[in-house]
Formats: structure tokens, sequence, C-alpha cells
């Protein structure tokens, strides 16, 4: 079986028009050509990172009266080759920049200042603790209270800062968020984290996506710890996450049903690119290092804006024609959820709430750090729907693809039994045990199989007909 791409004819191209004439779209432009990759995996990777650069600190208003983040979900699937490390390192690169100053500067102007307040701390609770003729009073026990609270504030602000994680696993991204409050995850090759999600990790076949889930939302993740004195920190954080893998990892994601029913899938902007299928690049001839410049420009100062503000500083107002649009589009998705398949309606119930994400990460791109002095402009708001109804179709694409990788690989491991039986037939049960499949589902992928296989009934010892299957005759 085939798998559908993003260039089968019935899809249509991304929504690219009006990005060219931003930086970000002309680096875009610059990297799909100079690096020979698709322009829609250099398009949603730069949408991830400006999504991660006004991360935490951006927020805009949505038509139910609750704000939402900049923050967003996306795994990429490419092949080996493909120029997903490349375009990582262009992209990502201002916020590994901005990370690694940021604590230079905290390590050499704020933890020493900390570090001394937080040992002038410990020697007054040293001197109080000491065993006296007067013996314990409430103004004791108020003072050594007041200063162990003061001590384990201090201790978690001497944490150095970190805005970014990569090789990671879902219990160190849950205390990141629990000590940051807001992670940007990005990896060019995720396959160890993506396993650990898909259940294939040290715990079995449980899925661990909580933690995601809860970044998403920018729920309150709480931490149990036994080391680093106890510190915890409850406080709900806000994850974004950019990730590659190679095909076969996000066929296991998309063919996994507790993820879908988790809700997961339905929160992440899916692409799936075969190289097979790909228009030819377009040749490069300009310099790619001023396109970085003029990126790198752009992107520094929403950096050091909105990724270091709290949550709730900057919000963005949203006016009444907005509203409207984004508004009609949430009916219009309930509308065609009528009658899909529950897999399909799981990711179309957050579309609308992507596009409101989409939507202020555009209008970053639009306005920059004046984004929250700017209204959400109604542009922004178009294109972010018409995005996410690409991707819409990206996700629906992942899915079939991974219904067609399952029903291709169960068809092999049948005909691998038939041709191991002595007889060359074996019984429609013995493919339920061996299989772990019911009968609903053997004839099923019997029908699926273009021919390959028969069902036919067989005369048994006990009088009552056996269902076999054999290879067909041809």
């Amino acid at each position: 079986m085939n798998n559908r791409t993003l260039y089968d004819e019935e899809v249509p191209p991304f929504p690219f028009a009006g990005l060219e004439e931003k930086h970000i779209g002309q680096h875009c432009l610059a990297l799909s050509s100079a690096l020979e990759t698709p322009l829609e995996f250099t398009t949603t990777a730069a949408l991830m990172a400006v999504s991660a650069a006004a991360n935490g600190g951006l927020s805009v208003e949505t038509i139910s009266g609750l704000t939402t983040n900049s923050n967003l979900f996306s795994i990429q699937a490419l092949p080996s080759g493909a120029g997903k490390t490349m375009v990582y390192e262009k992209l990502f690169q201002p916020h590994a920049d901005f990370e690694a100053n940021y604590q230079a500067a905290f390590r050499s102007d704020t933890l020493p200042q900390i570090e001394a307040r937080l040992k002038l701390t410990e020697r007054k609770i040293d001197k109080l603790s000491r065993p006296t003729d007067e013996g314990e009073s409430h103004q004791l026990l108020d003072e050594l209270s007041a200063l162990y609270k003061e001590q384990k504030e201090l201790k978690r602000k001497s944490l150095v800062p970190r805005f970014l994680a990569e090789d990671t696993t879902p219990e160190s991204l849950e205390v990141l968020l629990a000590d940051y409050g807001s992670i940007d995850l990005n990896s060019s090759d995720a396959r160890k984290l993506i396993k650990n999600l898909a259940g294939e990790g040290r715990r079995g076949s449980r899925t661990e996506e909580d933690v995601l889930l809860k970044g998403f939302s920018g729920d309150r993740t709480k931490v149990d710890r036994i080391s680093r004195d106890s510190v915890s920190s409850h406080q709900g954080g806000s994850l974004s996450m950019s990730l590659t893998v190679q095909n076969d990892l996000i066929t296991k994601l998309y063919s996994n049903e507790s993820l879908s029913e988790s809700g997961l899938l339905g929160r992440i902007l899916p692409l799936q690119f075969f190289p097979e299928s790909a228009p030819s690049p377009t040749p490069f001839s300009g310099d790619l290092n001023h396109f970085q410049k003029c990126y790198a420009d752009q992107l520094n100062p929403i950096l050091h804006t909105y990724r270091t503000a709290s949550p709730g500083t900057y919000v963005v107002k949203v006016p009444t024609d907005v509203k409207q649009v984004m508004d009609l589009h949430r009916q219009q998705v309930q509308k065609k959820m009528a009658g899909e398949d529950d897999v399909i309606v799981q990711c179309m119930a957050r579309w609308s709430e992507i596009a409101w994400k989409l939507a202020l990460v555009l209008q970053v791109i639009c306005f920059g750090v004046e984004s929250h002095n700017h209204p959400l402009h109604i542009w922004c708001a178009q294109r972010a729907i018409q995005i996410v109804e690409w991707f819409g179709i990206q996700q629906r694409l992942c899915l079939e693809n991974a219904v067609s990788q399952s029903v291709s690989s169960k068809l092999q491991s049948i005909e691998a039994l038939l041709c191991d039986a002595a007889n060359g037939h074996v019984s429609s049960r013995d493919v339920q045990r061996r299989m772990k499949i019911n009968a609903a589902e053997v004839s099923r992928l019997v029908s699926l199989s273009d021919g390959r296989l028969e069902l036919f009934e067989l005369e048994s010892s006990g009088g009552r007909p056996m269902k076999m299957l054999r290879l067909a005759v041809k």
C-alpha cells in the first residue's frame, strides 16, 4: 500500500502567501533552496521557533474570555539526509544563544548576590536553632519559620535559568516545567523521546504523554523530590515542542490508540515527508548568512521581551471582527465533525484552540516586540485558520498512512504464517490467537489483501466447518 503524501494532487499547497514578505518567510525560502529541503518543513519549523520565542510571556484573549499562550506542538517526519539538523540549527540558534547569554549574565551578576543572602539566612537559622535556657517561644518559632521560608525561596531563585530542553525524558521535562514555568522542547532527532511517548521505553507499553498534555494547556505540574533538600515547585508550565523524526516513528505515534484517546495527537501539527514525491528544489543563489542575520535580528528582541516575562504580562486584545472570524471557524469545525471517525474528531476538537495560538504566532511575525500593543490583526486570524486546516489534512494523512502501514504489517505476518504451514493453510482461529486479533479483523485483512489471501471453509471431524486462510492461487 502506498503512503499518501503532502504532494498528492488533492492536497492543497501550504498557505504561504503573505509570509514571503516577512524576514522569517524570506529566511524559510532561502533555507529551503540552499539546503534542498521542503518549504513546508522550513516554514513549519520557523513557526515553531517563533512560537517558542514568545512562549510564556505573551498571550491572547479568546472568545471564551480565557487566554492562551503562543506555545505549539509539532512533529515533522523526514528521512535521513533531508536536512533536519541543519534547518534546526539555523532556526533555533537565536534561542540557544539567548539562553547561553542569559545564563552567563545570571551567573556573573545575579547568582553571587543570591548566594550571599542565602549564606546570611542560613547563619541566622543556625544561630536561632542553638539550644538556649529560654526554651522555645512563639516568637522564636515565627522567626525560624520566616527564615526557612526565605531559605527555600532563595534556593529556588538560585537555579540557573533554563529555557530549552532537547534530549530529555518525560520525568525530567516535568521537573523543568515545575522549576522554570515555560520550556521549549526542540530536537532534530527525537527518536528516544518519541519511543517513550509511544510506550516503547523502560516502562513497557505504558505511554508517557501526561506531562505534554499539561504543558500544552499550562496546567499545574506537581513534582515530588527526594533530592535538592526536597525543594518542590508546583506552578503551571507552558511547553512548546518541535521535534523531527524519521517516518517509521511518526507512523508508530499515529498507530497508538492511547495517544489518540488522550488527545495528544490532536494537539500536534504533523508533517510527514516522503522524498520520492517531492518536486525539484529551486536553485539558490543568494547569501544564506545575510538571511540568517536578518532572521536573528528579528527574533532576538522577541526573546528578550517575551521569553523572560511572567505569564499575563503581555496580552493581545482581540477586536470584534476577529472574534467573529474565529467563532465562525469554530462553528464550522463542529459541523464538520458530524459523521467523522472518532480518531479524526479527537484531532478536530483542537483546531479552534490551535488556530488562536497560530494567530498569536503570526501576530509576533508581523509586529515583533510591539505585538501586545496592537489588536490581533484579522490577517493573522484568517491565515491561522488556513494553516490549521492545512495541518488538519496532514493529521488525516498521518492517520491514514499509519492504518496502511499497520495493515501491510499484519498481512505480511499472515503470509509468513501461511508460508510456514505444512499444508499451505492455517485456521482463522489460529491467526487470531497468534496475532491477538478477532475474527472480524481477519476478514477485514483478507478484504484488503488485493486478492492475495482467501478465506474458505474446511470440514472438520466434529462436523462443523472451520474457517481457513490460504494464499490465493494465481
